[in-house]
């Protein structure tokens, strides 16, 4: 790194400056054809630099995209995804609970029986409690998954990233 300059008081345009010069000595050592880095021109330390910077610019060229499109899917990076989960779970709960309320009163009309208004009452207590407790139990599940999913991203797994 001939021509990177350090400067002792720490001013920062020094480095600047000594960074631009440290990139103008690297393109000596990499082929202008292919941008490949050449292992045979410069010593060591400086064909290992330019391998290295040679890599990260491909990572960021071709992994970092997928990456940052991953992060929006997680929740703490996207505000919106833990409640439109939750969301999007107590209505299937509540869609599912009002189809079998549904298919109750038909099953009931159907073999002509009429409830009791004690009945009736009982029977949408009963209703009333299953309900919520398949919608609490749809938004604990939703939460669950997300965070099952911000943690497989914090792990590096990537779900699907759909363009």
């Amino acid at each position: 790194m001939s021509g990177m300059a350090i400067p002792s008081n720490g001013n920062a345009r020094a480095l600047d400056i000594g960074y631009q010069n440290y990139i103008a000595d690297q393109a000596k050592y990499t082929s202008p054809s292919s941008g490949l880095v050449d292992p045979y021109n410069g010593d060591a330390n400086t064909v290992a630099a330019n391998l290295i910077q040679s890599q990260y610019a491909n990572w960021q060229k071709n992994f970092l995209p997928i990456e940052l499109q991953t992060l929006q899917q997680s929740s703490l990076n996207n505000p919106n995804v833990l409640p439109d989960a939750v969301n999007k779970a107590a209505g299937t709960a509540t869609a599912t609970a009002d189809t079998m309320q549904g298919v109750n009163q038909r099953q009931l009309s159907g073999l002509s029986v009429a409830a009791t208004p004690g009945q009736q009452q009982a029977s949408n207590r009963v209703l009333n409690m299953s309900r919520a407790s398949s919608v609490a139990g749809a938004e604990n599940q939703a939460r669950t998954n997300v965070a099952a999913t911000d943690d497989m991203i914090a792990l590096g797994g990537l779900p699907s990233v759909a363009k």
